[in-house]
């Protein structure tokens, strides 16, 4: 047990670390951006709270535009390069998000990235790109509220580290994906299909799906569905999982420790999904 505070201390170090390199389709750059802006605004943005504040009043098909109208302040260059309104959403106001928002957002992140960079116009790449902001924001928000979750101990606030320079590992969809869209009838998120994938697919030196992902992941009922699209980010956080949460073995949890406490864990799987359900529940998550 005394070596779990130094532990989760080291995976979240390196989790920070990740999450402001280059990843597949966003530079080192854009995703510390990311990370500082939402470990800035999240729970913190006036505007935000207001919004939350008058949220009956919300329609949610209206979300973006009252995001966009909303005064946000933001703390990163450019207005997060033009993402902060994106971002604030995200970590803020996810209880209020809809489909019309997604297809919003995807649209205003292609035009944000692409006045910088050459990017293929079409829904994979636009769909890939957003998908890649939710997971590294979605990240960001998890790492912040763990370390305002605690008392004063041994553990601190790592700081953020600068992005690294360096571009994506891909250019365009068409070099990863087969196919990249909703599916039908399992909610408006972007998700995949195991043959979606483009064979032989490299992903953080590794071959695609040989430790990182199974094929349960893409089952449409997998919360892990909505992370697959975000192939590099989604690998860092299965790894980060199997030693925050439970550990996760080729892509999914190890069914011995359902009801057995894995070492050095206060709580076995049920535990952590009862905890979880509670939590997503207060905050009416969405991601």
């Amino acid at each position: 047990m005394a070596k779990r505070p130094a532990e989760i201390q080291a995976t979240n170090v390196k989790l920070l670390e990740e999450l402001c390199q280059p990843g597949d389709f966003l530079t080192g750059k854009i995703r510390a951006a990311l990370v500082r802006e939402t470990f800035k605004a999240t729970a913190t943005c006036p505007s935000c709270r207001k919004i939350q504040e008058g949220r009956d009043s919300v329609l949610k098909r209206d979300l973006w535009n009252v995001v966009c109208s909303g005064g946000c302040t933001f703390h990163e260059p450019e207005e997060c390069y033009g993402l902060g309104v994106v971002v604030h959403a995200l970590c803020n106001l996810q209880n209020l998000m809809s489909e019309e928002w997604y297809k919003q957002a995807a649209e205003h992140v292609f035009k944000c990235l692409s006045a910088t960079e050459k990017i293929p116009d079409t829904q994979a790449d636009r769909m890939a790109r957003l998908a890649e902001v939710i997971a590294v924001v979605g990240l960001a928000v998890g790492l912040r509220a763990f370390y305002r979750s605690l008392p004063e101990g041994p553990l601190e606030e790592p700081p953020i580290p600068a992005g690294v320079e360096g571009n994506p590992r891909y250019t365009s969809a068409a070099e990863v994906f087969n196919n990249l869209e909703p599916r039908e009838g399992h909610g408006w998120g972007v998700g995949l299909k195991i043959e979606d994938v483009k064979p032989g697919l490299m992903v953080n030196g590794a071959k695609f799906l040989g430790e990182e992902f199974s094929k349960r992941k893409f089952m449409a009922v997998s919360p892990m569905n909505k992370w697959a699209p975000a192939l590099s980010t989604g690998s860092n956080f299965l790894r980060w999982c199997s030693v925050v949460y439970s550990p996760i073995q080729h892509g999914y949890e190890t069914p011995s420790f359902l009801f057995k406490k894995a070492p050095g864990r206060a709580l076995n799987r049920v535990g952590l999904e009862d905890v979880a359900a509670g939590y997503t529940t207060a905050v009416g998550c969405s991601f």
